[in-house]
């Protein structure tokens, strides 16, 4: 009679399951990391071995906090903060322990690296994903493994590691079976463009951004606005750098752009193109966004120079002091 019970319950949870990872896909965060929590917790309250499912679960824990919590887990401050996280590394520890398959260890040692990652401990994240990429038995989560590892190189700026791997990962694209999303493949492209940016190939990046841009539609990404206005602004510092302001003042007002799309506020973006507007000698213009910028962010560490430029342009264009 148990056996019977518990197959009926394996069957519900495994139900449970199937329906959690619609709703991830679907964004539901919250949702999934309640069913998943309960999944977890009946199978330990019933003693049933499933450890394929066990683990599947807690995975799914540690991936749903991640997307509906990492923003706060990565200010690193505070007991919400800290609580997230350990529940995070409780669900990515406890999959790697049950795992009965190495697919599953695979996915439990990613999902511990992008804590690192979230949490801005990118050391972590390289080591740890290290470890994911030895355990990688297809061509998928090679790809994955090689993209995650690069991106956490990049951020702890160790590019040319960074650049071998992520340049790795993009060749893979052709034997992947799986779907690889556009805005990933975005983020991809970004961070390539970026390592080659730090160690001075401004044609690569330059070349590796224009694909990231490309492959970005806001109809299609919630974060699409977000990225490209990161991307358009490194793409003005490069041109501005050459001297090439034309390109320059395209990219600040796109980066500006899409900063309003997103709803941020980030006082460097009207600032830089108000200094290039300043560079290309159009004092009018560059007075209206020096002081946007002023307005927005009054004790941004600029400020000082924003107030030199926004005097100089005043007398450029023989506007009064209010």
């Amino acid at each position: 009679m148990k056996s019977v019970e518990n197959e009926r319950e394996i069957t519900e949870l495994n139900g449970i399951l199937d329906l959690s990872f619609d709703k991830y896909k679907a964004g539901c965060y919250s949702e999934v990391y309640e069913a998943a929590e309960s999944i977890v917790a009946r199978i330990l309250e019933s003693e049933i071995d499933q450890p394929e499912l066990l683990a599947e679960a807690s995975i799914l824990i540690g991936d749903s906090i991640i997307m509906e919590h990492g923003e706060l887990i990565s200010l690193q401050n505070g007991s919400e903060s800290l609580a997230w996280e350990e529940r995070v590394k409780s669900a990515f520890s406890r999959a790697l322990e049950v795992a009965p398959s190495n697919e599953l260890r695979f996915e439990a040692v990613r999902g511990l690296g992008d804590l690192g990652i979230v949490a801005g401990r990118f050391g972590e994240g390289i080591e740890v994903y290290g470890r994911a990429l030895e355990l990688a038995d297809d061509v998928d989560q090679k790809y994955l493994a090689l993209t995650r590892l690069g991106i956490a190189e990049a951020n702890k700026e160790r590019c040319p590691e960074a650049i071998n791997h992520l340049k790795e990962a993009l060749e893979l694209l052709p034997e992947l079976e799986g779907e690889v999303m556009n805005e990933g493949l975005a983020k991809t492209y970004y961070m390539l463009g970026y390592s080659y940016e730090v160690i001075d190939q401004t044609g690569s990046s330059i070349d590796s951004y224009e694909k990231a841009i490309e492959l970005l539609s806001p109809e299609e990404s919630a974060n699409a606005y977000s990225l490209l206005e990161m991307i358009n602004f490194d793409l003005g510092h490069i041109y501005l750098r050459d001297s090439r302001y034309q390109e320059a003042e395209h990219h600040f007002s796109e980066a500006l752009l899409y900063m309003e799309k997103a709803g941020e506020s980030m006082a460097g973006r009207p600032m830089m193109l108000g200094e290039t507007y300043f560079w290309m000698g159009e004092f009018d213009k560059a007075l209206t966004y020096l002081k946007k910028a002023q307005e927005m962010d009054p004790s941004d560490a600029e400020s000082q120079r924003i107030v030199q430029d926004i005097e100089i342009c005043r007398h450029r264009t023989g506007e009064a002091e209010e």
